[in-house]
């Protein structure tokens, strides 16, 4: 199978690390390292993706409303909820259609565009961030407005999630003057903010920082790629994070350039080879895939936790060409991997026409709800 755009990984799970209430990095000892090779190959065996995904299940929605440009999804109880820029959008697995709303304005309970949007799944609560006004908004599984709160710290976030006792995380990796910057908790109604996960103050490179980093690993556990500073997969429930995992990556990003706020600062930093972006991260009870990429070759990460096997594909040549499965996914929640077809793509392309015929350009998005095995 050719590799798919939307796929960029991390690395792995196993299950013990140090698990702490405590934020300073420096703190956590990750039970389990993997080294990606970016300027030395890592021979691996090919990859099969019909080795690890059981199935693909495609959700051509209906359009009794009119789905735009998906920003992204998230899968709670069988039901797939669909963000754009301004919408929320909730279907069943056969594409009908359960709730879709927008509330975007100046007033009570109004937003001026969604930055980042989480799912309760204790009580089916919408809860959107809109990072222009630096403001959560709560809201019913009806779409009713219900509460909204500030952040307080003074940080604007990059994304948000939801955790089941209602607290709330936040991702803030910009780098700012005298400002502590990483993964913030506050309760459900913004109060109590205090820091989980630390980014070295010392290290302001952060590239391409990726919209969304949060997802769902189960009912009760968030995870997160972070930065480049420590290359940490985090596992946090309720106010205890967990390391089970570091990437260990054979580029060493000059001093120059980790003491660079706004990261690349010429084309000779890019092509120099010498730093590197991961993620986002693609994770199940059994997997964890991520990218690793210093922009002149990409590593693509398969960690199989259940017998600590890893495959790193560099080229064309490392994919077993006659895996025929089809399965294409930009991000995770809930144990499954989410993607979605746009009917342009679909009619502008032979094998996507044949394979969903009943699409047009009127159609909306087709979405794919990818279940690894286990």
């Amino acid at each position: 199978m050719r590799r798919i755009n939307y796929l960029f990984f991390l690395s792995l799970l196993l299950f013990i690390a140090g698990c702490n209430k405590s934020v300073l990095d420096n703190d956590y000892m990750p039970s389990t390292i993997i080294k990606v090779g970016l300027t030395e190959k890592i021979q691996t065996e090919k990859l099969s993706w019909s080795r690890y995904l059981d199935s693909a299940l495609f959700v051509e929605l209906d359009t009794s409303a009119v789905v735009g440009q998906i920003e992204d999804c998230r899968y709670v109880k069988d039901a797939i909820y669909i963000r754009t820029k301004t919408e929320i959008f909730s279907y069943d697995t056969l594409g009908n259609l359960l709730l879709n709303f927008k509330r975007q304005g100046r007033g009570r309970g109004e937003y001026l565009t969604i930055t980042a949007f989480d799912i309760n799944e204790s009580n089916g609560e919408i809860s959107i961030y809109d990072n222009s006004v630096n403001k959560v908004f709560v809201y019913d599984d009806k779409g009713m407005y219900v509460r909204s709160f500030e952040l307080k710290n003074g940080q604007l976030a990059r994304d948000m999630a939801v955790m089941t006792n209602k607290s709330y995380l936040f991702y803030t990796p910009d780098y700012m003057e005298h400002t502590s910057r990483g993964v913030w908790q506050t309760d459900s109604v913004g109060e109590g903010f205090k820091q989980l996960v630390s980014i070295d103050p010392k290290f302001k490179y952060h590239m391409l920082c990726l919209e969304r980093v949060f997802y769902h690993l189960n009912g009760d556990t968030v995870a997160l790629l972070g930065g480049v500073d420590h290359n940490f997969l985090y596992h946090i429930s309720c106010d205890t994070v967990c390391v089970p995992l570091q990437l260990q990556v054979d580029i060493k990003i000059p001093k120059r350039i980790i003491r660079k706020y706004n990261g690349i600062s010429s084309d000779e930093d890019l092509k120099s080879g010498k730093m590197y972006v991961t993620g986002p991260a693609f994770e199940s009870e059994r997997l964890f895939i991520t990218d690793v990429s210093n922009f002149q070759k990409r590593v693509t990460l398969i960690y199989d936790k259940s017998n600590g096997a890893c495959i790193q594909v560099r080229d064309e040549d490392d994919y077993d060409m006659s895996d025929t499965i089809f399965c294409p996914f930009s991000c995770c929640d809930n144990g499954v991997f989410l993607g979605w077809l746009d009917p342009n793509s679909v009619v502008s392309n032979e094998f996507l026409k044949n394979k969903f015929p009943n699409v047009t350009l009127n159609s909306n998005p087709i979405i794919s709800i990818v279940k690894p095995k286990m």
